[in-house]
């Protein structure tokens, strides 16, 4: 429908499907029927020649299309922004994990080839696993219930321990640093909520919770600036004079800006407001940009880009169906951390993600997050399969409804 003729039709069947099992598929735009990249991108992967590569299920189609729609509804913000993808022959990407879970953070080792994270996966605990890029088997390092934040120039970890999970990507607890080795973790600060290392190793810059106000200390105990809202991904720059995070308005809503401080406390918002969502930052293997994934409406992160002093506006560098978070990047050869998300259900309409489930009343709450028209977000009830849904409230409802 998209091309007006078969992927792979040959002169006979034997030829025909020789050509299914070996061959790529011609480009699908031509001379006088372009068709947009990121369609492309959707076809050429329900095309994949191993079934595991391919979209395992028609929603993860429906969302991968829909992420495109999403990210095709720019506001005023995001009308500015210069669309420099790189080119696609420069890209490469390469899957490490394949299990099912949750992936809280990540970074890079001073080498640029080992990763730590931490992950919860097949519905156990939160647990620091580090893995290879040429060897993309995890294996735990022995901390359960501990969140990353961050890997010194030096090989030594910042974790959280004795940590609750707030929201989002948030914990609170105990900061400890632990060598990359894996030994006992030495505690250093209680009621932390992220952390950075200097960029030579030797001191962090932290959020913690004061007066139900998230405050960010360089060193810990002077305070660079708080918000009554909530800040996340504190970020050194390589030359260590100043401080990217993400400021988000509304506690536990990942709705959020980037921001730039020097160390006399000097804070600067070098971004819009992105209201679809904000998680991840880091920045860039040259040190001159801030790099972000972030969404104008729904979850469809891409990866962007901002000067230190925002006066350059906002740039794409990779767009890509679904939704990218930034975790890291590293070295001169520009390699990134990137995690990439997938399935949203559509149940009824609008489309949906499950949030929370109860028994034995069967009550199954879901959250939506809506284009900015409409409510931005709404919490929906289904007392059973088949039965209408409800809508709640406006808001991020957290918890599960009562059973009947």
């Amino acid at each position: 429908m998209l091309t007006g003729r078969r992927p792979f039709q040959r002169g006979s069947s034997v030829e025909t499907m020789s050509a299914i099992l070996h061959e790529d598929p011609e480009q699908l735009s031509r001379e006088g029927h372009v068709i947009s990249p990121g369609l492309q991108r959707v076809v050429l992967h329900c095309l994949e020649k191993k079934p595991a590569d391919r979209f395992q299920s028609t929603q993860d189609v429906a969302f991968a299309v829909q992420a495109l729609s999403a990210s095709s509804e720019l506001g005023a913000a995001q009308q500015a922004i210069t669309e420099k993808v790189a080119k696609p022959a420069s890209l490469s990407y390469k899957q490490l994990t394949f299990r099912r879970g949750t992936i809280y953070s990540a970074r890079f080792a001073p080498d640029g080839h080992t990763i730590v994270y931490c992950a919860a996966w097949d519905g156990g605990p939160v647990e620091l696993y580090t893995t290879r890029v040429e060897f993309p088997e995890s294996r735990p390092l022995g901390f359960a219930y501990a969140r990353l934040h961050a890997i010194s120039s030096i090989g030594e970890i910042a974790v959280t321990i004795s940590g609750r999970h707030l929201w989002r990507r948030q914990f609170r607890g105990v900061l400890a640093r632990v060598p990359l080795t894996g030994t006992a973790p030495r505690p250093l600060l209680d009621d932390v909520l992220e952390a950075d290392w200097t960029p030579d190793g030797k001191s962090l810059v932290v959020v913690r919770e004061a007066g139900g106000r998230n405050r960010l200390e360089f060193p810990p105990g002077k305070v660079l600036y708080e918000t009554t809202g909530w800040l996340s991904h504190p970020r050194f720059s390589p030359k260590g004079d100043r401080i990217a995070f993400l400021e988000h308005p509304v506690l536990a809503d990942n709705r959020g800006s980037v921001a730039v401080v020097d160390l006399a406390g000097e804070k600067r918002t070098v971004s819009p407001v992105w209201a679809g969502s904000a998680e991840g930052l880091a920045w860039s293997p040259a040190g001159d940009e801030v790099w972000f994934s972030a969404a104008e409406s729904g979850t469809a992160r891409a990866l962007l880009a901002v000067s230190p002093s925002g006066a350059d506006g906002v740039r794409c560098v990779i767009r890509t169906p679904g939704a990218l978070t930034l975790h890291d990047s590293r070295g001169t050869a520009g390699r990134s951390s990137l995690e990439t998300a997938s399935g949203a259900a559509s149940w009824g309409s609008p489309p949906v993600r499950a949030r929370s489930a109860t028994s034995p009343g069967w009550t199954i709450r879901f959250w939506w997050i809506s284009p900015p028209t409409a409510r931005p977000f709404c919490s929906w009830s289904r007392d059973r399969l088949g039965d209408p849904h409800t809508w709640s409230a406006s808001g991020e409802q957290m918890g599960p409804l009562p059973c009947a």
